[in-house]
C-alpha cells in the first residue's frame, strides 16, 4: 500500500550485501524500502522464525497479503520457542488472513493475540465483539468509482471545499520530475477537481505544491484557514518526517504566510488533520511517544489565539493504525485497522457527544478503506484499494438511502421505548415504598408521631440520550406531589444520573437536564424550592458499573444507569448518599503500595458435589512487585473501568464474595484482576463466568 508511505519520507541509502538476512531486513523495513526488501527476499533463503516474521511484515505493509500469510505460517513452523510472537506480528497475520477472506483462520489467530496480550485494547474489543454496534443501512448504500478523478497512481484524501474536490495524488505532474525512490512514483501533491478537469491545487501567489519538494498532503480546511501535511527538509535519524502547517486567508482573499503547527516535533510525525468548528479543535494523526501504538488520533483546542497541549482521543485509539480523521457535525469519521473489522483499514464513525461509535460495514471491504469525507447527510467520498478500483488507491463516491434509514430509526426508537417501558414495569419495588403507597405510608408516619422519615422510591429511567419524562412517569410523580402538599414538612431529594456513553462533561450536562425536567414538573404542581432538593451526578454513580469499555457495554446495563432517584424525607440536609450497607472488612493499603497477591479460597466451604473446583493462589501473601516463582501464573480480568472509583467499587463487591482482587491501570483504564496460581481450563473458566460474569485471562 504505497499510500502508507505518507507516514515518513526517508533519505535513500545503499547497504552492503554482506549483512545477515535478519539485520538487512530490519534495516530495509526501518527505512520503508519495501521494494528493495522484496527483491532481496526473492534471492535469499530464510531460516529463522524472526526472518520469516520480518518477511511477513514487509509483504503485509506492501499490500501483498498472500505472501504475508505464507511467511507468517513459515515463521510458526520454524518457531522453537514457547514464547508468543510480538503483538505486531500476530496482528499482521490476522489482518492478512482477513484480507484474503479466511475469516475462521483469522478468528483463531486473533484468539491467540487476545490470549497473549489480554491487556491490549484490540484484545478487549475482540473479546467483546458481540457488543460492538454496526451501522445498519436498511436501504443500502450505492458506491461507484469517482468519474474523471482517478488515475493509475494513488488518489485519496478527498475533501469538498468551495464546490471543488481537493485530493492527494501521486500521479505524474509537470514541473515536478523527482520521484520517491521507494515506489518510483512522483511525490504526492494536492490536486483539485471542479467537475470538468483535474489540475494541481494552487493558492494565490504561492502554489501549495511547492510547500515541499517531497510529499505535500493531505489538505483540510477550517475557518479561513488551510491545513496541510508535508515532509520536513531537515532529517533526523535518516528520516524526513511529516509535519503539519497552515496558512490563513486574509481580508483581500489572498493567503498569508506559512505557519508551523506548534505541536510539530522532528522526532515524530504529525499530520492528516480535520478542523472541528463547533469545538474550536483540530484533530490530527501522530506516532508521538505515549500512544497505544502505530498511529493514534489526537486533538488540540484553539483557545485564546493559541493551541492547547495535544490530547489523545482515547476512545478511538488502538495498538494499530488510526488515520485520516474527518468531521461532519458531531460525528468524527476515521480509518483504523485495530477494530474487529473486515480487514485492512476500516471506516468507523464516532459521535463525539455520546462517544458512541459504529463500524461502517456496508461501506467497508477486506481491502483498505480510508480517508472518508461527508459533503452532505448520507453522501460523501472515501478512498480504497479494493479490487473494483484501478491500480493503487482510488476515490469512491457513496450515497446512503436516508429515507429508509430514518424510517428504520423511527421503528427502532418505538421498539426501544416499548422495551424500556417493559423493563420499567417489571422492576420490583425498591427501598421502602412504591409511588402509589407513598401518601399512605407518609400519613401513617405522621399519625404515629415519628421523628425521622426517609422513604426511597424506585428510580425513573430514560431513553438513550433523552431527558424528557413520559406521561406514565409523570403520573407516578403525582403521588409525590400529593404527599408534599399534604405534609409541608416533608421534602423530596431528586438525584439524576447518566450512563457512561459520552464525555464526563456531556453526561454531567445531560443529568442536569434530566433534573431540570423533574424540577419543572414539581414547580408546575406548586412544589416550591423549600420542598425540593436536586442533585445531578453525570456518570459518576452508576447503579450497575459497566465491566468493560463503555463503547461496547450492553444496553441493559447502561439503561439501568440512565435514571433519576427520589427520596422523600423530613431531614433533607442530613441525607448523604452512600454505598449499600455491608459487613465487609477491607484491609487498608497505603496509596503508594500495590495490594498483595494474598488470596482466600475461591470455593465455598461446602461446595456442591458436582461443582468444578477453581484454583486460587496460596493464602500466604507474596510481594506484588516480585512474586515468588510460580506464585502467580496468570490474572483473571473481572472488569475494566473508566475511573478508579468504579474499579474500587468492584473490588469491594468481589471482596465481599471472598475474592482477593487488585486493581491495575492499563492504557488509562482501571482493571480489576484476580491472581491465579494455575491457568484455568475451559470448565473452570465457565465456573468463573457463572460467578463473576464476563472474564478473560491475562498473563502476569
Amino acid at each position: 500500500m504505497r499510500r502508507i508511505l505518507l507516514l515518513a519520507l526517508l533519505c535513500s541509502s545503499v547497504f552492503a550485501y554482506g549483512q545477515q538476512a535478519e539485520a538487512r531486513l530490519e534495516r530495509l523495513r526501518a527505512k520503508s524500502q519495501h521494494a528493495t526488501a522484496i527483491q532481496y527476499l526473492k534471492r535469499t533463503t530464510l531460516k529463522s522464525a524472526k526472518e520469516w516474521n520480518l518477511a511477513g511484515l514487509i509483504y503485509s505493509e506492501s499490500s501483498n497479503p498472500e505472501q504475508a500469510v505464507m511467511a507468517f505460517d513459515a515463521a510458526r513452523a520454524a518457531n522453537k520457542s514457547e514464547e508468543p510472537f510480538s503483538a505486531e506480528v500476530i496482528f499482521a497475520h490476522v489482518d492478512a488472513l482477513r484480507q484474503l477472506g479466511r475469516t475462521e483462520q483469522a478468528a483463531k489467530r486473533m484468539d491467540d493475540y487476545s490470549s497473549a496480550y489480554p491487556a491490549h485494547r484490540r484484545s478487549e474489543l475482540w473479546e467483546n465483539r458481540g457488543e460492538i454496534e454496526h451501522l445498519e443501512l436498511p436501504g443500502g448504500v450505492t458506491m461507484e468509482l469517482a468519474k474523471g478523478i482517478n488515475s493509475d497512481n494513488d488518489d485519496f484524501a478527498p475533501v469538498f471545499w468551495e464546490n471543488r474536490l481537493i485530493f492527494s495524488s501521486s500521479r505524474p505532474q509537470e514541473g515536478f520530475e523527482k520521484t520517491d525512490k521507494r515506489s518510483n512514483d512522483p511525490y504526492i501533491k494536492p490536486w483539485v477537481w471542479d467537475s470538468t478537469k483535474v489540475r494541481l491545487f494552487e493558492m494565490s501567489d504561492k502554489p501549495l505544491t511547492e510547500a515541499s519538494p517531497y510529499h505535500v498532503g493531505p489538505v483540510s480546511f477550517g475557518e479561513n484557514r488551510v491545513f496541510y501535511t508535508k515532509n520536513e527538509l531537515q532529517k533526523l535519524d535518516g528520516l524526513f518526517r511529516l509535519q503539519l502547517y497552515s496558512r490563513s486567508r486574509l481580508a483581500d482573499s489572498t493567503w498569508g504566510p506559512e505557519e508551523a503547527f506548534p505541536l510539530n516535533n522532528n522526532a515524530f510525525n504529525v499530520g492528516q488533520s480535520t478542523w472541528d468548528a463547533k469545538r474550536q479543535r483540530l484533530y490530527f494523526v501522530s506516532d508521538m511517544p505515549g500512544g497505544l501504538g502505530g498511529t493514534d488520533l489526537y486533538y488540540a483546542d484553539w483557545k485564546d489565539s493559541s493551541w492547547a497541549a495535544a490530547q489523545p482521543l482515547r476512545i478511538a485509539n488502538t495498538e494499530g493504525k488510526e488515520m485520516f480523521p474527518s468531521i461532519h457535525g458531531d460525528t468524527l469519521f476515521f480509518a483504523s485497522n485495530g477494530f474487529p473489522g473486515q480487514g485492512g483499514l476500516d471506516l468507523i464513525m464516532l459521535n463525539l457527544e455520546t462517544e458512541e461509535w459504529f463500524m461502517m460495514d456496508d461501506v467497508n471491504s477486506t481491502a483498505d478503506d480510508f480517508s472518508p469525507f461527508l459533503d452532505a447527510a448520507g453522501s460523501g467520498w472515501f478512498a480504497s484499494n479494493r479490487k473494483a478500483a484501478l491500480d493503487g488507491d482510488n476515490i469512491f463516491r457513496f450515497e446512503i438511502d436516508m429515507t429508509a434509514l430514518l424510517e428504520e430509526q423511527a421503528k427502532k426508537d418505538s421498539a426501544l421505548a416499548a422495551e424500556d417501558a417493559a423493563r420499567q414495569a417489571s422492576i420490583a419495588v425498591e427501598g421502602e415504598v412504591d409511588y402509589p403507597g407513598l401518601p399512605e405510608k407518609a400519613g401513617q408516619w405522621k399519625k404515629a408521631g415519628g421523628k425521622s422519615l426517609t422513604l426511597t422510591l424506585p428510580p425513573l429511567y430514560y431513553r438513550y440520550n433523552r431527558a424528557d419524562l413520559t406521561t406514565e412517569e409523570q403520573a407516578k410523580l403525582t403521588f409525590v406531589t400529593q404527599t408534599l402538599r399534604e405534609q409541608p414538612e416533608l421534602h423530596v431529594i431528586v438525584r439524576s444520573h447518566a450512563d457512561c456513553k459520552g464525555t464526563d462533561a456531556y453526561n454531567l450536562s445531560l443529568s442536569k437536564q434530566r433534573l431540570a425536567t423533574v424540577e419543572r414538573y414539581f414547580a408546575s404542581q406548586g412544589i416550591t424550592n423549600a420542598q425540593f432538593h436536586g442533585e445531578y451526578h453525570g456518570e459518576s454513580e452508576p447503579a450497575m458499573p459497566c465491566e468493560m469499555e463503555c463503547s461496547i457495554c450492553p444496553d441493559d446495563i447502561r439503561w439501568a444507569n440512565r435514571r433519576t432517584e427520589f427520596i422523600v424525607t423530613n431531614q433533607p440536609r442530613a441525607f448523604e448518599p452512600s454505598l449499600p450497607a455491608t459487613s465487609i472488612v477491607v484491609e487498608r493499603v497505603e496509596a503508594k503500595e500495590e495490594p498483595s497477591v494474598a488470596m482466600v479460597p475461591l470455593v465455598p466451604a461446602s461446595p456442591k458435589a458436582n461443582e468444578v473446583p477453581v484454583k486460587a493462589a496460596p493464602a500466604k501473601a507474596q510481594p506484588a512487585t516480585a512474586p515468588a516463582s510460580g506464585a502467580v501464573a496468570c490474572y483473571l480480568v473481572t472488569g475494566s473501568f473508566k475511573t478508579k472509583a468504579l474499579a474500587a467499587k468492584r473490588v469491594l463487591e468481589l471482596n465481599g464474595q471472598g475474592y482477593s482482587v487488585r486493581t491495575m491501570e492499563v492504557n488509562g483504564m482501571f482493571r480489576v484482576v484476580l491472581p491465579l496460581t494455575e491457568r484455568p481450563n475451559d470448565a473452570e473458566l465457565d465456573v468463573y463466568r457463572q460467578r463473576l460474569g464476563k472474564v478473560w485471562v491475562a498473563r502476569p
